[in-house]
């Protein structure tokens, strides 16, 4: 018995250093792939197409290339 009273503080207590540690990692890892993808599409690099390759898939979309800049830039 004594070992179910014990389930809700392992579950709800917390170690702040891992924690802290655990989305710093998580942080940095979506960060690089974020950083990659948006490097890809805007300047050609990791296998991506580049900017002006880009902006031409989507205007073949039906979308006006001065919108497409304006999202990319921003």
């Amino acid at each position: 018995m004594e070992r179910l009273n014990k389930s809700p503080r392992l579950l709800t207590g917390t170690n702040t250093k891992l924690l802290s540690l655990c989305l710093l990692l998580l942080r940095c890892t979506v960060g690089i792939i974020l950083f990659m993808v948006g490097a890809g599409k805007v300047f050609g690099w990791f296998g991506g197409m580049g900017m002006l390759a880009t902006i031409l898939a989507f205007a073949k979309e039906g979308l006006a290339p001065p919108l497409i800049y304006l999202r990319y830039v921003h």
